[in-house]
C-alpha cells in the first residue's frame, strides 16, 4: 500500500485525493481506489464511531459466556464500519464477526479471507448449543457477492438467504452452517467444509465443489445444475425431497418467505462427477416427497453402488414433467412437453450409467421408466400438443399408432422388462380359450372334455391347433383355434422378446 501521510503527498496531489462530496458515489469509489482500497465505497464514518469500534475490537473474546468484540455494538455493524475496521486491521489479523449482526447489508467485492464468523472445530466440541449460537454470526439475506471469504470460519452462522454468488470461499469451515434459500451460484467452494450444512432449497448452479465435504447435508430442493463435484464427499447426504419442520420453517422464512414447506429433490442435472466422488450412503430419493433431477448429469465413474436406489421410485425430472403446475402457475403445452423429453433422457441416461456398473436390476427399472415418459410424449404428439397448430394428421396418425402399439407392449411384457406380464398372458389365454372351447363343445356332436378343451388350447396357442373329426371348417371352434394361433403368435414373439431383453440384452 503506498505511503497516503498528508507530508508523504504532494500538494497537487492532496487536491485530487479530497473526499468527494456526498452522494457522489462514483466519485468516492474513484477515491478510495487512489488510495490502494478499490473495495471501499462507502464514506468515512466519523471519529466517534471509530473510537467506539476500535475500542471493542480490543474487547478479548470469551466462549464460555458468549462475549465477542462486535456481538453488541450499537447501532449494529452497517458496510462502512466493516470497510473502516478492515481498512485498519492489523497486518494478518483476522477480523472477529462472532455474534455480529450483518442481516441484510451489501458486502459484495469486501476481502473477508479468514473471517471468524463462528466457533472453529476444537471450540465446537466442547461448547453448549447456547454457546454455539451467542458465537454465530447473524447475516441472514446479505450480500457477500464476489467477496472473499476464502477460509473462514463460519460454522453454525446464519446465512439464510444469503447471496454468495461468485464469492471466495476456498477452504471455508460451513460446518453446520444455516444456508436454506442461500445463492452460492459460481461460488469458489474447493476443499470447503460443508459438514451437516443446511443448504435446502439453495442454489449451487455453476458452484466449484471440487473436494468439498458435504457429508450429511441436507439438499433437498438444492439447485446443483453444472456444478462441479469433482472427488467431494456426500456421504449420508440428504438430496430427496422432504417437508421442513415447522421451526426449521419459521426460521428460515425470516430470510426467504417465498420457501415452500414441501421441497423437491435436489437437481444435479448437468452436475461433474467423478471416480473419486463420494455418495456413500447418499439419499437420493423418497416415496413421498420425489427423488433428484438428473439430466444430463455427467457421472464420470462414480460408484454407483454405494446408494439406496428402492427409495428413489421416479426421478425428479420426471415428477416434474407430470405435475400440471410449477410453483402454482399452470404449465403451458410447450412447456410440459420440454419437460417430458427432458424425464425420458434423464431415465435412460441414469439406466446407461446403472448398467455400467453392473447395477442392471435397478437400472431396469430406470429404463422401464424412460418407455413410459415416451408412450406420454407420443400420446402428446398424437394430439398435436408438441407443435400446436403446425402437426400434419399424417404424422398425427402415425404418433397415434405408436402410442397405441407402445400401449399394447407394456400391457403384455413391460417393454420387456415384465416378463411375469407375458406369463400372465399366455395362462390367461390357454383358460379363456379352453373355456370357450369346452362351452362350444357340449352343444356338438362330439362335446370336448375340459381336458380336450385345455389340450386344444394349449395345441391351438402354439399353431398346431386340431379339430375334432366332427367339425366342420366353418364352424365357430374353427375359427377360434385361428384367432388363439395369431394372439399365440403375437405373444410367443413378445415373450422371446422380453426372455432375450431380461438375459441376454446386457
Amino acid at each position: 500500500m503506498p505511503d497516503l501521510r498528508p507530508d508523504a503527498i504532494p500538494a497537487i496531489a492532496l487536491a485530487a485525493l479530497a473526499a468527494p462530496p456526498a452522494g457522489d458515489r462514483a466519485g468516492r469509489r474513484a477515491y478510495w481506489a487512489e488510495r490502494g482500497w478499490p473495495w471501499r465505497r462507502e464514506a468515512e464514518i466519523d471519529a466517534a464511531r471509530q473510537a467506539y469500534l476500535a475500542a471493542q475490537r480490543m474487547v478479548p473474546p470469551d466462549v464460555e459466556r458468549g462475549v465477542y468484540p462486535f456481538s453488541d455494538v450499537t447501532p449494529p455493524l452497517a458496510r462502512a464500519d466493516l470497510e473502516w475496521l478492515l481498512a485498519t486491521a492489523p497486518e494478518g489479523a483476522r477480523l472477529d464477526l462472532r455474534g455480529a449482526d450483518l442481516r441484510g447489508l451489501d458486502l459484495r467485492g469486501l476481502p473477508l479471507a479468514g473471517l471468524r464468523g463462528g466457533l472453529a472445530e476444537d471450540e465446537w466440541r466442547n461448547a453448549t448449543a447456547r454457546q454455539i449460537e451467542a458465537a454465530a454470526l447473524h447475516a441472514e439475506t446479505a450480500d457477500f457477492g464476489g467477496a472473499d471469504l476464502a477460509g473462514a470460519i463460519l460454522e453454525g452462522a446464519h446465512l439464510e438467504g444469503a447471496r454468495l454468488r461468485d464469492a471466495d470461499l476456498r477452504a471455508a469451515s460451513l460446518s453446520f452452517t444455516f444456508l436454506e434459500g442461500a445463492v452460492l451460484a459460481d461460488a469458489r467452494l474447493e476443499r470447503a467444509l460443508l459438514l451437516g450444512a443446511l443448504l435446502d432449497g439453495a442454489t449451487l448452479s455453476g458452484a466449484r465443489l471440487e473436494h468439498a465435504n458435504l457429508s450429511s447435508a441436507s439438499l433437498a430442493g438444492a439447485d446443483l445444475f453444472g456444478a462441479h463435484l469433482e472427488g467431494a464427499q456426500l456421504r449420508a447426504a440428504h438430496l430427496a425431497g422432504k417437508a421442513l419442520a415447522p421451526d426449521a420453517l419459521a426460521r428460515v422464512r425470516r430470510a426467504r418467505p417465498d420457501l415452500p414447506v414441501t421441497l423437491p429433490g435436489a437437481s444435479i442435472g448437468g452436475a461433474f462427477f467423478d471416480s473419486a466422488t463420494l455418495l456413500d450412503d447418499a439419499r437420493l430419493g423418497d416415496e413421498t416427497y420425489g427423488g433428484v433431477a438428473v439430466a444430463d448429469a455427467r457421472w464420470g465413474g462414480v460408484n454407483l453402488a454405494v446408494v439406496d436406489w428402492a427409495p428413489l421410485k421416479t426421478l425428479g425430472d420426471e415428477r416434474e414433467a407430470r405435475a400440471p403446475a410449477h410453483a402454482g402457475t399452470p404449465k403451458d403445452e410447450a412447456t410440459r412437453f420440454a419437460e417430458l423429453r427432458t424425464a425420458v433422457r434423464a431415465n435412460r441416461q441414469l439406466a446407461v450409467a446403472l448398467r455400467e456398473q453392473g447395477l442392471n436390476e435397478e437400472a431396469d427399472r430406470f429404463a422401464y421408466r424412460a418407455q413410459l415418459a415416451q408412450r406420454e410424449v407420443l400420446r402428446r404428439q398424437a394430439l398435436g400438443r408438441d407443435m400446436p397448430g403446425q402437426v400434419s394428421a399424417g404424422r398425427r396418425a402415425q404418433r397415434l399408432g405408436a402410442y397405441v402399439f407402445s400401449s399394447f407392449l407394456d400391457l403384455l411384457a413391460g417393454y420387456g422388462y415384465k416378463p411375469g406380464r407375458s406369463l400372465a398372458a399366455y395362462l390367461g389365454s390357454l383358460i379363456v380359450f379352453a373355456t370357450a372351447y369346452f362351452a362350444l363343445g357340449q352343444s356338438g356332436a362330439q362335446p370336448l372334455s375340459l381336458v380336450d378343451a385345455m389340450a386344444l388350447s394349449i395345441n391351438s396357442f402354439h399353431g398346431r391347433g386340431f379339430l375334432p373329426g366332427t367339425v366342420a371348417v366353418s364352424d365357430a371352434v374353427t375359427v377360434l383355434t385361428a384367432l388363439e394361433a395369431m394372439l399365440g403368435l403375437i405373444i410367443e414373439i413378445s415373450f422371446i422378446a422380453t426372455f432375450t431383453q431380461r438375459f441376454f440384452a446386457r
